[in-house]
Formats: C-alpha cells, sequence, structure tokens
C-alpha cells in the first residue's frame, strides 16, 4: 500500500504511503501518472478516489468516492495525464473511462458495461445508442497514448485492445478468448512503446504481445531475461530508452527486457481480408479530402474487391443459416417430443434427457455461428458503403457514375433475390399453419406443424433484416450518387430502370409486404423508394414520353377492400404518381409519367358519374373495414399483453402451464401477422381505389363537365366537405396523439428512473407501470394507423381540389397549383452513416453554405453540403465532452463557431466548425443557474447564446464563451411574460421571438425586453412552436412538431398561410422539427420520416 519511486540503475529513490483512507494512504494502488510538472497521480483502487501528490510525494488533493455516479469511482484501476491536463481514470467495476478536469471535477465519462456479443446483437439488431452504451468494456483496466494522440485501453473481460482517437471515436478493436497469436486470456496491460508498437501483458497466457499500431501481430515474449519464465504478467511499461519492464502477478520483482533491434512475425496477420478492407477505407478517406482523376482508378479498383467480399459474406450467411435450420428443426422436434410427455404427465424428472440437450446444444452453437456472420457481413456492408460514399464525394468528374451504378445494381438484383425466395419461403409456411390452425381434429399434430413452420418464419426473419440492411444501403448509395449528379443522364437511366419500370420495382413491392410486420424497417425502406421515385418525376416525370392510357368505366370500378387480385401495375400506378400533381395534356389528364384519357366512357356522362359516385362511397366500406381490423389487433395486443403477463407469474414447479401459455402466444402473434397482412392488402387497395377516384375526377374536370349537371356540381361538393370534415378528424387525432405521447413519456419517465435498491411495494408499482405502458402502446399504433390513412386520402382530395381550383380559373398551363412548399430533393444519413436511420432534429447553416443537421436519436452532428451530400459528424451517445445525449438544437455564430444544445445532459457545448470541442456550459453553474432540459437555443448579433430552458421557465442567456449572462423570466398568460418556452429566435436587429406555452403562439420583443406583438393561438389550431426561421425577403416560418405543420408569417406576425402537408412523400412531412433558410430554400427536419428536406421557399409579397 505505497509508492516506490527508483532511478535508472534500480535503486530506490524515495517511498511514501501506507495501508488507510486518509490523505495520503492506500488502499491497493494501482495505476500511476505524472503530469509536466512531475505531480504524481495514483488510483487508489479499493479506496474508490484518485490521489495527486508533488513530485516529492507530498499530498496535493483527492478526488472520488464509491459509487458510479458522475464524479464518483468504483476501482480506479489506471490513470492517464492527457495533453490538455484532463486526469483519465479507468473504472474496472464501472467499466468505462471516466474524464475529470485538473481540478478533479468530473466531465463525464466514455463506455459502459458491456460484452462483445451484446455489442453485436445492438449492431444486429439496430438498438438504440441510448439502449446500450458503446463503447462496450468489461473490467478495463489500463490505458496508454501513441504519439498521434490515439488512446489505446486494455478491455481484459472481453480479451481485446480497444483504440480511440483523441475525441474518442472508435478506431479498432482486436484480439479475442484463446491462446492463439493475437488471441488473449485477460490483457491486463497495455504500454507503447518506440514507434509506437503495443506491449500487452497477457495474464493467463504467460507471455506479453508485441502489436502494431493498427493491430497486427509481431511477435510475443514468454521470458524475461536468460531464464526466467513469465508467469501470469500483470503489467507492462516501456521507458524512453526502449526498456520494457513487466510486472508479474505472484512476483514481487520487476523483470527488465531489452527489446531485440529488429522485429519478428510469429504469425500471419489475422484476417487479410479485413487488413485489404480497412486499407482501402483509409485511402478512400484520404481520397475524400482531395479531388482528381487518381481517384477514379482507385475507386474502379476497390469497388470489385468490395463485390466479392458482399457476395463471399452473404454466401456465408446463407450456409450457415441452411445449418441452423437443419438443427433447429432437429431441435424443435425433440423439444415437442418432450412437451408432449410433460402435457401427458409421463415425464420422469429423474431422468436426463440427452438427446434433447444435444439437439439443443446444436440449436444454440449454430445460431451463435450465424450470428457472429451477421455481425461480419453487417460490417462489410457499412464498410462498402463508407468506401463508396468517400469515392463518389472525392471523384471530379462523372466517370465513377457508371461503374458504381453497375455495382449497385447488380447487388440490388442479388440480395433482393435472396429476400423474395426467402418470403416465397415464409409465405408457404404461413399457408401451412392456417392449414394447421383450421384443423380440428388432429390436435396433435396441429401444434407441433404450427410451432414449426412458426419458428421457421422467425428464423427466415432474422436473416432477411440483415439483408434487408444491405437493401438499404444499396438504396441510400444510389440516392447519394443522384443527389452527386442530379441531371447525369445515367442517373435518369438508373432511376427509370430500377423504380419506375416494372420489371426493375416488382421486387421491392414484394419486399415492402413481406415487412409490414416490421415497423421502423418497413417504413424506412417505404420512404426511400417513395423519394427515389419522386426524385426521378420531379426531374424527369412530366417529360417521359409514354402512350396515354384509354381507360374504360371498367377501369375505374371501384376496388373491393379484400381483393386480391390486383395486378403488379395496379398496385404500382398509386406509388408512382401520389407526389405528383394533376395536369392538363393534349389527351386528358397527366400525372407523373402517365397520361390518361377517356373520351368513350365521358361520352356516357351519367355512367360515368355514376361510376364516380361508387368510388366516391366505397371510401366508407374502408373507413368501417379499417378501423375494425384495428380494433382487433388493439384487442389481441391486450391478449397478448395478458399472456405475456401469465407467464412472468406462473409458478416455477408448474411444468404444463408455460407450454400452454407459449401455444397461446404462438396463435395470438400470428392472428396479428395475419391481420396486418389484411390491413396491408385493404391499404393496398385502398390507395388504388383513391387512384381510380383522382384520375376519374380529374378526367371529369378537363372534359369541362364538373359543372354540366346538379348531380356533377353535388359530387365535387361532397368531396369539398369530405376534405373539410377529414381536417377536423385529422385535428382532432393529432391532439390525441400529443396526449397519449406525453402521457408514454412521462410513464417512461417513470420506469428510467433509479430503480435500484427498490422495496417489493417499489417493485410492485414498477410492474404496475410496466403494464401502463404496454397498455398505451397498442393505442398509439391504432391512432398512428389512423392518422396515416386519414393524411393520405387527404393528399389525394387536395390533389383534385386543388386541380379543380385551377382548372375553374383557366390556367393556362393546366397544371394545378403547386402546394405553398414545393419540395426540390431530400437527403439523409449515407456514406459512413448509411446504418443509421437519420432522425434531424435542429438545423443550422455554416459560413460556407453547409448543412447542420442534430441527429437526435443517433446523436451527433452531421454536416452535409447544400447539396444534400455527407461530409462528416461528430459526437455519439455519452456525457463526456464532445458527446451528446439527445442533441436537440444546433446554431453557428458570425466565426463559424457551433453551439448544440444537448438536451438530456442539460447543458450547450460549444465546438469547432471542424469539430473540435471548446468548452460546455449550462450543466455546472451554481444550482440556480443550471439548466433543465434544453429545447432549442439562438443566437443574437453580439454572439451571445439564448436558451429555452422551460423546465424553470425562462430564458437563459451566456456569453459566447459559456459565461452567464441574464435570465429572463415570466409569468403564465401575460403576453409579455414567459410561461414554459419552447423556442427561442434572435433577429438581426437585436430583437426576439418566443414561443411558450401560454395563449399565445409567438410573442416579439425588442432588443430591451419591451413586448412589441403577439399572435394568439386562438382559433389557429396550433400547439407550442420548438423553431423558427427567418429571412427578411420571407418572413417567419415556426414549426408545430405535434401537428405536421409549418406557419408562414410577415413580419408583423401576421398569417400569410399554414402549411399543412402531412405524408411521406416529397414536400409532405412526418413530424417536423427544425428550420434554415438557405439560399431561397427553406430546409425543414423531417423527423418522422428520416431525412431533411430542401424545398422552395416563398418570398413575401411586397408591403408585407
Amino acid at each position: 500500500h505505497r509508492i516506490q519511486i527508483y532511478d535508472t540503475k534500480q535503486n530506490l529513490v524515495k517511498s511514501f504511503g501506507c495501508k488507510g483512507d486518509n490523505p495520503g494512504e492506500f488502499h491497493y494502488p494501482k495505476g500511476i501518472a505524472t503530469d509536466r510538472e512531475e505531480n504524481i497521480y495514483v488510483a487508489d483502487s479499493w479506496n474508490h478516489r484518485v490521489q495527486k501528490f508533488d513530485a516529492s510525494g507530498n499530498h496535493l488533493f483527492s478526488f472520488g468516492s464509491c459509487g458510479e455516479g458522475k464524479g464518483q469511482l468504483n476501482e480506479p484501476y489506471d490513470v492517464f495525464i492527457a495533453p490538455n491536463a484532463d486526469i483519465l481514470v479507468v473504472e474496472r467495476y464501472n467499466h468505462r473511462v471516466q474524464i475529470f478536469n485538473s481540478e478533479g471535477t468530473s466531465l463525464g465519462w466514455v463506455g459502459g458495461r458491456g460484452t462483445v456479443l451484446e455489442e453485436e446483437l445492438a449492431a444486429i439488431y439496430e438498438t438504440p445508442k441510448s439502449f446500450f452504451n458503446a463503447p462496450a468494456f468489461e473490467f478495463p483496466t489500463t490505458i496508454d497514448a501513441d504519439s498521434h494522440g490515439n488512446y489505446f485501453i486494455s478491455d481484459s473481460g472481453n480479451h481485446r485492445i480497444l483504440k480511440f482517437d483523441s475525441r474518442w471515436n472508435l478506431l479498432l478493436a482486436f484480439g479475442e478468448r484463446g491462446e492463439q497469436p493475437g488471441q488473449f486470456e485477460y490483457p491486463l496491460s497495455v504500454a507503447v512503446g518506440p514507434h509506437d508498437l503495443l506491449y500487452v501483458a497477457d495474464l493467463n497466457n504467460d507471455r506479453i504481445q508485441v502489436f502494431s499500431p493498427t493491430g497486427d501481430f509481431l511477435y510475443a515474449i514468454k521470458e524475461a531475461g536468460n531464464t526466467a519464465s513469465i508467469k501470469a504478467p500483470s503489467l507492462s511499461a516501456i521507458a524512453p530508452d526502449g526498456t520494457l519492464y513487466i510486472g508479474l502477478t505472484f512476483d514481487p520483482k520487476v523483470s527488465i527486457f531489452e527489446l531485440p533491434q529488429e522485429t519478428r512475425q510469429d504469425a500471419p496477420e489475422p484476417g487479410d481480408g479485413e487488413n485489404e478492407l480497412r486499407s482501402l477505407l483509409k485511402l478512400s478517406r484520404i481520397a475524400a479530402a482531395t479531388q482528381g482523376a487518381e481517384n477514379d482508378n482507385l475507386f474502379l479498383q476497390g469497388l470489385d474487391i468490395f463485390s466479392s467480399h458482399l457476395d463471399a459474406e452473404r454466401q456465408k450467411v446463407l450456409s450457415a443459416y441452411a445449418d441452423w435450420e437443419e438443427a433447429a428443426l432437429e431441435h424443435n422436434q425433440q423439444l415437442f417430443a418432450e412437451q408432449k410427455q410433460v402435457l401427458e404427465q409421463r415425464d420422469d424428472p429423474g431422468v436426463f434427457n440427452r438427446n434433447l440437450f444435444q439437439a439443443e446444444t446444436q440449436d444454440r452453437t449454430r445460431f451463435r455461428q450465424l450470428r457472429h456472420l451477421f455481425s461480419v457481413y453487417r460490417k462489410v456492408v457499412e464498410q462498402a458503403s463508407e468506401y463508396s460514399g468517400h469515392i463518389l464525394n472525392a471523384c471530379s468528374t462523372d466517370s465513377c457514375l457508371k461503374p458504381y451504378m453497375e455495382f449497385a445494381e447488380n447487388h440490388l438484383a442479388r440480395v433482393g433475390d435472396l429476400m423474395t425466395r426467402l418470403l416465397d419461403v415464409r409465405e408457404q409456411n404461413e399457408k401451412i399453419m392456417m392449414a394447421a390452425f383450421a384443423d380440428t381434429e388432429n390436435q396433435e399434430g396441429k401444434w407441433a406443424t404450427f410451432l414449426v413452420r412458426s419458428n421457421a418464419n422467425a428464423r427466415i426473419m432474422d436473416v432477411l433484416r440483415q439483408f434487408h440492411f444491405e437493401l438499404r444501403s444499396l438504396l441510400a448509395g444510389i440516392k447519394g450518387a443522384a443527389l452527386k449528379f442530379p441531371s447525369h443522364p445515367l442517373t435518369q437511366e438508373t432511376l427509370k430502370r430500377q423504380f419506375i419500370e416494372l420489371e426493375g420495382s416488382e421486387k421491392f413491392f414484394k419486399i415492402l409486404l413481406g415487412f409490414q410486420e416490421e415497423g421502423p424497417l418497413h417504413r424506412s425502406l417505404d420512404i426511400l423508394l417513395k423519394d427515389l421515385i419522386d426524385f426521378w418525376m420531379i426531374g424527369w416525370g412530366a417529360h417521359a414520353e409514354t402512350s396515354p392510357v384509354e381507360l374504360t368505366l371498367a377501369d375505374l370500378e371501384p376496388v373491393a377492400f379484400d381483393d386480391e387480385n390486383l395486378t403488379l401495375k395496379e398496385m404500382a400506378q398509386p406509388l408512382l404518381t401520389d407526389g405528383m400533381c394533376l395536369r392538363k395534356t393534349n389527351s386528358g389528364l397527366g400525372s407523373g409519367h402517365l397520361h390518361f384519357s377517356a373520351d368513350q366512357a365521358l361520352g356516357n356522362e351519367a355512367e360515368f358519374l355514376k361510376t364516380l359516385w361508387k368510388l366516391f362511397e366505397n371510401q366508407r366500406v374502408y373507413a368501417t373495414r379499417h378501423l375494425e381490423t384495428h380494433q382487433q389487433l388493439e384487442t389481441l395486443s391486450r391478449q397478448k399483453q395478458t399472456v405475456e403477463t401469465q407467464a412472468r407469474r406462473n409458478n416455477p414447479a408448474d411444468k404444463q402451464a408455460p407450454i400452454a401459455l407459449q401455444n397461446d402466444l404462438a396463435v395470438v402473434n400470428f392472428q396479428v401477422s395475419v391481420l396486418k397482412r389484411m390491413a396491408l392488402t385493404m391499404e393496398i387497395n385502398e390507395a388504388s381505389n383513391l387512384f381510380r377516384l383522382v384520375v376519374g375526377v380529374g378526367l371529369f374536370i378537363c372534359a369541362n363537365k364538373n359543372k354540366s349537371t346538379a348531380e356533377a356540381v353535388r359530387l365535387l361538393e361532397a368531396l369539398h366537405a369530405f376534405q373539410q370534415d377529414l381536417q377536423e378528424t385529422i385535428l382532432l387525432d393529432l391532439e390525441k396523439r400529443k396526449k397519449l405521447s406525453f402521457e408514454a413519456s412521462r410513464l417512461n419517465g417513470i420506469l428510467n428512473s433509479d430503480a435500484e435498491n427498490q422495496n417489493i411495494e417499489e417493485l410492485n408499482q414498477t410492474l404496475k407501470v410496466n403494464d401502463q405502458v404496454a397498455e398505451i402502446r397498442p393505442r398509439q399504433e391504432k391512432l398512428d394507423a389512423i392518422l396515416n390513412r386519414n393524411f393520405n386520402i387527404s393528399n389525394r382530395m387536395k390533389k383534385i381540389l386543388a386541380f379543380e381550383k385551377t382548372c375553374a380559373l383557366d390556367n393556362a398551363s393546366g397544371q394545378a397549383d403547386r402546394p405553398d412548399l414545393k419540395g426540390e430533393f431530400s437527403f439523409a444519413n449515407s456514406g459512413p452513416l448509411t446504418r443509421d436511420l437519420c432522425q434531424p432534429h435542429g438545423i443550422a447553416t455554416t459560413l460556407e453554405g453547409d448543412v447542420l443537421i442534430t441527429d437526435y436519436e443517433n446523436h451527433q452532428v452531421i454536416r452535409f453540403s447544400s447539396q444534400g451530400i455527407y461530409k462528416n459528424h461528430f459526437g455519439g451517445f455519452g456525457n463526456s465532452p464532445g458527446f451528446f445525449n439527445h442533441p436537440i438544437d444546433v446554431k453557428v455564430n458570425s466565426q463559424g463557431l457551433i453551439y448544440v444544445a444537448d438536451e438530456k445532459n442539460k447543458r450547450v457545448q460549444k465546438f469547432r466548425a471542424t469539430g473540435e470541442f471548446l468548452l460546455s456550459f449550462g450543466d455546472h453553474e451554481s444550482e440556480d443557474k443550471r439548466l433543465g432540459p434544453v429545447f432549442s437555443l439562438s443566437i443574437d448579433p453580439l454572439n451571445q447564446i439564448w436558451v429555452a430552458d422551460p423546465t424553470h421557465n425562462r430564458i437563459q442567456v451566456y456569453s459566447g464563451e459559456g459565461d452567464f449572462v441574464r435570465s429572463l423570466n415570466g409569468e403564465e398568460n401575460s403576453s409579455q411574460g414567459i410561461f414554459e418556452p419552447a423556442s427561442i429566435h434572435c433577429l438581426e436587429n437585436g430583437d426576439y421571438l418566443i414561443g411558450d406555452n401560454s395563449p399565445y403562439l409567438l410573442k416579439l420583443f425588442d432588443n430591451d425586453g419591451k413586448y412589441i406583438r403577439g399572435l394568439k393561438k386562438e382559433a389557429l389550431g396550433f400547439g407550442e412552436i420548438y423553431y423558427i426561421a427567418s429571412h427578411p425577403e420571407h418572413g417567419f416560418f415556426a414549426t408545430d412538431y405535434w401537428s405536421n405543420r409549418i406557419i408562414h408569417l410577415n413580419a408583423h406576425l401576421d398569417v400569410i398561410s399554414v402549411i399543412s402537408q402531412p405524408g411521406q412523400r416529397l414536400g409532405q412531412f412526418g413530424k417536423i422539427a427544425g428550420l434554415a433558410i438557405l439560399n431561397r430554400k427553406l430546409i425543414v427536419a423531417d423527423f418522422e420520416n428520416f431525412r431533411v428536406q430542401v424545398l422552395e421557399c416563398p418570398a413575401l409579397k411586397r408591403g408585407s
């Protein structure tokens, strides 16, 4: 329990400390470090603190106490002084690296407890980053840094070494459990020596392993000197002269080893293919910073290599899946035989079922092998996506476009074919399950058949989710290439071939149908496909040369809700044209690339009108059936909840009940699956019914027959009244959705609060809250389904009524009125971020004309060009400097410095334009000045930072350096006060706008805080305003997040328009977050649709 200091000749110079917990005393001191002033820092492990001493061993101060909170420590194992004087402490039992400033104040930490397996599972199943605290550590022990400022951590329990850059971005992980070269058995220490070589004390393998800085094994040291073997090495340290010092667990001596002049390699480099891809990625990152023809050749060579690796890893997954399927079927048969004996009370607890045990072991082994291959496959997909993104951006000409599009189309065809074949197998299984479910006689065989197929389908979906990831990555890559070369003929040809023509797009329709139960995966793919279709339609659709389609009355007949005979062409037409306006053509009616006429059918006006009425009335049938289906789904969700609750509370001694409950759960899940399939079929059929109604009414209007008879006038009046009623229903349902979301958030807040040391009563309360959350979920799903359906219907009604208005005004172009905000293009994560579904919240523009977004759920800030091309990103989940816990807003000051509102860390962080962390504020001031969860921020002409702090009912103002300046407080219902402010927006003249929870939607104040004017919420139907953007030529734009709407105002806060375009097509929105104006474009964070949209920004009329 002491520190001993030796000179270079190993003579003891000084010793200080003894066992105890007073200052200067120790209880198993572990790591030690010195700073530039030769002060000594000691990880006082069992006292759970770090002590600082001067060079003579005099105690200066201590920090830390036992615990897992901020500033607390649990067995600090090592300490390291960073170049900026921060103190890095490796906590073995908190499984993290905590960062302290030079005074010993905690700045947060990096990492959390987790295993390599958990890391793989989180990646495979796309676990939200806030649910899995990466990077994962399992008993980390030591830390060191190389000459480039990169950090190395010995992650002993995961048997690996982790490498981070100076911003704590994970660069590399190498090692696994084993005794072969490059493998570890509890690596307790890592030290960086000359040439940045790594020396790792491999505890249970009795050796020191030496690696290159990139993790390549070089050689192993198994003996110290000529005779002494190394047993259980726990410490490795390198002197400036290159001498290696080794500490052994069971030997009080320190062994000294002179390093060889030349390194040798006892084993080949691990994973040549992995190194090959890693080298290509490194080159692509360099190329991304340059532009030149030399990149083109690199791109072509690299694509071929990645193509081979993708094919190989995909085939490995398929082979391993086949092996797993065989093992799982055998396990199922053995299990069902065992369960049969239990149900018939013929089982003997004293007899070991060896066959079942062996089958279960083989099933689990095969699944683990496949799961690892999933992880490897996804990694290669990520690398290919990042590589192609870097090189496409770096190419100075379009010479890279053709090879990339060929690469993407080839792999789309391969992965699409695999997915459709697996979906065909799943469909056959479902038919067999349906037949078994209906079998009333063969009860014994019924359950075996049903469960075998049910389990097989679950395994198929496990594989399909991985292929979905590659499919999504390829589509995102094509979207990125289209944004880079938007007018190129090859872009037009590729998009048309893959997404417009039926031969190419057929696979996507099948895959979408197959993923109807996988909510986020279905939605993300659906939106991405619609974006690509709309991109082509806007660029080329109206100019495409296609022959007009002559429609008959039979073509316009209503589509039954349960019709299963629609052709692929009939299903595709609504998807292709829903995002396009109607327009008059020489032959009749146009929408996108489609042209329609119905001269013969229109000749019989009465029958034509009668058919339109039938289409319109058919919507009532859909409304009834839709509601019935979702009520049934809600009922089944409750049944599922009941069964799961019974299973949790089952008596462990009862072996029969779990079998029956498992069967019940399988049936409920199957019924849910069938109902969701029915709901999707109904959605497709309704889209076709509405498409016929839109086209039919459009043709009727084109022929100037909409006012020819009283019956025609009545139809149009009915459509107007229907749309008005629909809008009122939507507003009411949006308010219900908001209330449900707030209630779910409140309950989840209770569940996420500190649950340690709960007594029985508190645990029972937690279970009740869990049940309440589970009860809300189906209600939310039902409401979302109703809203999405009504959004789709409303958008089609708007299309008809806008076209009618245009034709009534005799518009020379015959083009329907454009929406208030015309969509131009959208963009989302691509390149290295393709793995993450973008969830944009805050938006800002930089001095260079780039766009910054805060990716709320992925906890990062991303920079795009104004054309939507990915450039770089920074951040990640955590509470240490430069990391975020739900970044909600971002702003840039006049010097280009970046400020990020870090909502759940309750702070604002400041960065250089390059993303380097500078400082944070709002979380470490005096208690009365600390921020609650931050909502929005703004920067005034003096570069002061204004922060909306609704929890404390105030606006906080800080200097650009984070020093507190003043507070703006107020009271409820006051026009001049502030009540729970959600948004703050500073104007160029020093005035500012506030959106809060008072009766006023917005309030304008001058730079002295004097109230100027306000806009009341009354009659507007808006809730709180969360984000505001302004420009002298365009006025104010403000978002109501919960109602998918934007309000457009002039400088006097007069309402110019309310833009309500909910939906998924270009120019339509889900929940809307941040706004920015750049180059006469309005940039919108379309949070719910995983994208950022760029729209034509309407200018103010003169005098507004």
